[in-house]
């Protein structure tokens, strides 16, 4: 009987090894990666529009400098017409998605004229804020 006890341990041994071998070798590098977010191209840009006969006076927003990349304040003034638009911005990202800033001023010709300041991401609206009267601010972002 101590025989086949040996063997019944023997066995319950080599069981246990082998499982233990056998979850090792399931673990693999590719597993480890999937809990990585994964780097996306964004793209976006900012568009800014007044009412007829109303002035875009000062536009401060954020935009990525390459080299290092960091995100740096950029002022616009001498803008000429009722609209404004960007250049498109380009970042690598972890699926947040940029959260870049704008800050807008205008006047208006009338208590009735309007400023839409809009952000797109990848082609798409993401955000949109309006003022109306004379003297308007409009602020996207944090």
């Amino acid at each position: 009987m101590k025989n086949n006890t040996k063997k019944n341990y023997k066995k319950i041994i080599f069981l246990m090894i082998m499982g233990l071998f056998a979850t090792f070798l399931s673990c693999s590098d590719s597993d480890r990666n999937d809990e990585q977010p994964q780097l996306t191209d964004k793209e976006w840009y900012y568009k800014v529009e007044v009412s007829q006969g109303s002035t875009i006076t000062n536009i401060l927003y954020q935009s990525i400098v390459p080299s290092p990349p960091y995100w740096d304040d950029i002022p616009v003034t001498d803008i000429n017409g009722t609209s404004w638009t960007s250049p498109v911005n380009k970042v690598r990202d972890n699926g947040t998605g940029p959260s870049p800033k704008i800050r807008v001023k205008a006047t208006g010709l009338s208590d009735q004229s309007t400023l839409k300041v809009q952000f797109y991401l990848n082609g798409v609206l993401k955000a949109e804020k309006k003022d109306i009267g004379k003297i308007l601010d409009v602020s996207l972002g944090n």
